[in-house]
């Protein structure tokens, strides 16, 4: 969004059209091959979960990257898509995403302890569960998978995105901000569903990179993730709480208890914890 600002990417170009060559020349993406519909992706639908890819090449059948649907049809969440975002910025500008990302936010928020590829200065300041080893081994520089942060760098990020001052002009942050599309999913990794499903928050939406529902007299943004005693969740809820959160738990409980804190910090405001999986 900071290059969208500054003219140097447009968020509504089809991406193909930033590379020196066939998207399906590249062996990554040869399996497109005959299928134009990666001429529709846009980094807009990809920030929003439109992209219509395949959540992982890894869990087809055939290990094979296909559409599930068409782009801008539906919120359908993906890795693939992500993937494809970082190898486009890559490409167009010839830096990794990573240097990319220390230039334009990270430098700038004072985000010294974050970063998308695992660096030597990390070593031996992992949070690791007690008995589990140090999972942090297996980081690679993958964008879809991979963020190295922690609670006070992250507050940093979320600061600024808050108050919207001074990071952004008035055309991106509405681009930000707004909901690009309904999610009628039951569950974030599933497809979507006709109906009411009790996961799922009240108007819940996706935005560039942000999921937001409706909550009394605002919305609310968030990002989360639980997987076995790692919890990482952050969320914005705007006036009259004007708050934002962020929690980044690792233990060996079978229970989420980001719920329970999130209640001691504003209250019982409604939460797409369950939707996000949150045990």
């Amino acid at each position: 969004m900071k290059l969208y600002t500054g003219g140097r990417f447009d968020i509504d170009r089809p991406l193909y059209k930033y590379l020196p060559k066939p998207l399906p020349d590249y062996p990554a993406y040869q399996d497109l091959k005959g299928d134009s519909r990666y001429k529709q992706l846009t980094a807009r639908r990809i920030l929003s979960h439109q992209s219509g890819l395949v959540n992982s090449r890894l869990t087809h059948p055939e290990h094979r990257l296909t559409f599930e649907t068409s782009p801008g049809k539906s919120f359908r969440y993906s890795e693939e898509g992500y993937r494809f975002l970082q190898f486009v910025l890559e490409q167009r500008f010839g830096w990794s995403l990573n240097d990319l990302a220390k230039l334009v936010v990270f430098n700038r928020l004072s985000m010294k302890d974050t970063s998308f590829v695992r660096e030597p200065r990390f070593e031996g300041h992992f949070a690791i569960a007690n008995g589990r080893g140090d999972d942090s081994k297996n980081l690679a520089s993958d964008v879809s998978k991979t963020f190295i942060t922690n609670a006070k760098d992250y507050a940093h990020f979320m600061w600024p995105v808050m108050m919207n001052y001074g990071t952004l002009n008035l055309m991106t942050c509405t681009s930000y901000f707004l909901p690009e599309v309904r999610v009628h999913s039951p569950m974030i990794l599933e497809p979507p569903h006709p109906g009411d499903h009790p996961a799922i928050p009240k108007n819940l939406s996706w935005c560039l990179g942000w999921g937001t529902y409706q909550i009394p007299r605002n919305r609310a943004y968030f990002l989360g993730h639980q997987h076995q005693g790692i919890e990482c969740y952050v969320t914005i809820f705007g006036y009259p709480y004007s708050t934002a959160v962020s929690i980044f738990l690792i233990g060996n409980v079978q229970h989420s208890v980001t719920a329970r804190i999130l209640r001691e910090i504003v209250g019982e405001i409604e939460t797409p914890l369950m939707w996000l999986g949150f045990e």
